[in-house]
């Protein structure tokens, strides 16, 4: 009896992250068990609609983040659940645009779109000059029409972050374990910014807050990584 109980415990669905709109019209969130695999979901901040499916894949779909015009989010697709994501642009009508390449060697973390749709930005165990998997996870801006990747900060340590891109799209936040962004002295969570137009970084002014974020080193991958990524669209199904 316990035992069964504790099964449909496990079964019932899970709310993931939840994230609203820029213009603060919708709310975007994960959704597990409630299909077989995780999925997107949206539904209208004043309650006016019932949620809407977004995604239907046999592979769990987790939200990222929005784009800045509301238009589109950014979602991670985990094939066979070994967390080497795929990132795509999600419309609101349902269709999927790949960012990246499909099964990755490194593990991306965050995704953000700048505001003007020319970049993407994400924290990853990669070298782009190189194409190879790394210790340490960079902060990369990917162009998506050439789709050329260059890294804007290398922390020397490794660490588990989702840099984030202000409104304007120009300067980007991040946590970091180096005391000095020029130096391998180790604390931390020290929160740094990097312009997105750059490949640069510079330490927080003096004052500014820190934050204790786990370390959570990213396992390093067998494969080289492949800055090629071929564009292709799909659309949820029904």
């Amino acid at each position: 009896m316990a035992d069964s109980f504790l099964d449909a415990l496990l079964t019932l669905p899970v709310m993931g992250r939840a994230a609203p709109s820029p213009d603060g019209r919708l709310v975007a969130w994960t959704w597990y068990r409630k299909a077989p695999a995780a999925d997107i979901y949206v539904a209208p901040t004043d309650g006016g609609a019932s949620p809407r499916r977004l995604t239907a894949t046999p592979d769990d779909t987790a939200l990222v983040s929005w784009a800045p015009d509301s238009a589109s989010l950014v979602v991670a697709e985990d094939r066979g659940g070994d967390e080497h994501v795929q990132l795509f642009r999600l419309t609101l009508e349902g269709t999927m645009t790949a960012l990246t390449e499909p099964s990755p060697p490194f593990f991306a973390r965050g995704g953000e779109l700048d505001a003007g749709g020319r970049y993407l930005v994400f924290a990853a165990n990669l070298d782009p000059a190189t194409g190879g998997a790394i210790e340490a996870s960079w902060i990369i801006r990917q162009d998506l029409a050439g789709v050329a990747r260059v890294a804007l900060a290398r922390p020397a340590k490794p660490h588990s972050f989702r840099p984030l891109l202000n409104k304007e799209g120009t300067q980007i936040l991040y946590t970091r374990r180096d005391r000095n962004p020029g130096s391998s002295a180790s604390m931390a969570g020290r929160i740094a910014r990097s312009s997105i137009s750059a490949p640069r970084s510079r330490r927080a002014p003096a004052g500014s807050p820190t934050a204790g974020v786990p370390s959570s080193s990213p396992r390093p991958a067998r494969t080289s990584a492949s800055a090629s990524t071929t564009p292709w669209t799909r659309r949820c199904p029904g």
